[in-house]
């Protein structure tokens, strides 16, 4: 049980530094939902975040280095 729990904190915390992280770089949790096909697609060049800003494709990996 206590598992579990602690699991699902450390779920939450990451979760949402990742939202904190995100939104800091201009791409608000209500923008996220949807645009990983527009992300990964070669045929788009550019992604516009939050404020307007186009981020180019080598730009989009700044935010989310695997």
């Amino acid at each position: 049980m206590a598992y579990g729990q602690i699991g699902m904190i450390q779920a939450s915390g990451g979760f949402f530094t990742y939202l904190v992280i995100m939104a800091e770089n201009g791409f608000f949790p209500s923008d996220l939902l949807g645009i990983r096909k527009q992300w990964d697609s070669r045929a788009v060049t550019t992604v516009e975040d939050s404020y307007g800003q186009e981020w180019v494709c080598t730009d989009c990996s700044l935010c989310v280095s695997f």
